[in-house]
């Protein structure tokens, strides 16, 4: 699935996001052929619009810093990565 490894400053490596990222392959049906090239597209457009709350990728981004224990960001996170990682 992962030719090589994601960059070791990759968001997908912070607490929030990793829980999140390990949650939904664990319940994912299908892993796109493509997982690692959506996962690094998915994560430049969360931090080209880390300041656009007007944006999925901007709320994303204030999702991240709310860390594990608010239900509402989880559930966030976890929604926009199905809809933008795992939708084929």
């Amino acid at each position: 699935m992962l030719n090589s490894p994601l960059p070791l400053d990759s968001i997908w490596f912070r607490k929030s996001n990793f829980f999140t990222l390990v949650t939904e392959v664990a319940f994912a049906e299908i892993i796109p052929d493509n997982f690692k090239e959506k996962l690094q597209a998915f994560e430049n457009k969360i931090l080209e619009n880390k300041n656009d709350k007007t944006n999925d990728y901007g709320v994303y981004y204030g999702c991240m810093y709310a860390g594990t224990n608010s239900r509402k960001s989880r559930v966030t996170r976890a929604e926009f990565l199905k809809k933008y990682v795992f939708e084929l």
